[in-house]
């Protein structure tokens, strides 16, 4: 937990000290690999489209589909954000701005440890998203990589007898092709 708020402490020092024209590509289209994740981790198609030379909209499909210790989840998903963008340094930029996400889950349990029951869940979520990245296209190569945190405030309970009111979060790499 301390490292999440200090990265989002990063963060917010890096867009609020740099706040100069971004370099943003047009569009941009490619993976978003979640690396820690409740209640789902996989991967993301992502598209994001520039609508100003500091602002853009970004859009992704996420799928997972996963088998635990006593448990397997199938969880699909997809996310809207806005992203204002700061040039730190030729093409590093930072990255923050709010998003929302909808998104449903299957989870068959174990039959020894949960009696082999079901449970079918949709999600729905309102928060932001912030990070870094660095644009290849300074050198040009088409190529964005990027890094970011998403947390959420999530309108559903993950698993019986959580809270109503989830906060949940994601780190995330991405990798992009820009055009």
């Amino acid at each position: 937990m301390d490292v999440r708020k200090l990265f989002c402490a990063a963060v917010m020092v890096v867009c609020v000290s740099f706040a100069v024209n971004a370099q943003i590509s047009p569009n941009a289209i490619g993976l978003r690999g979640v690396l820690v994740s409740k209640p789902s981790s996989g991967f993301e198609v992502n598209y994001q489209r520039a609508v100003s030379d500091k602002n853009r909209l970004e859009f992704g499909a996420l799928w997972d589909n996963s088998s635990y210790e006593r448990y397997d989840t199938k969880f699909f998903g997809g996310f809207a954000g806005y992203h204002r963008h700061y040039n730190v340094k030729g093409g590093f930029n930072s990255y923050l701005g709010p998003g929302a996400y909808a998104g449903y889950q299957s989870l068959s349990y174990d039959t020894d440890y949960y009696s082999g029951s079901k449970s079918d869940k949709t999600y729905f979520g309102i928060g932001g998203q912030m990070g870094i990245e660095y644009n290849f296209n300074v050198f040009r190569v088409p190529l964005l990589l990027s890094f970011d945190l998403r947390m959420f405030l999530e309108t559903l309970p993950l698993f019986k007898g959580e809270c109503f009111f989830c906060v949940v979060s994601d780190f995330s790499l991405g990798i992009r092709y820009t055009f």
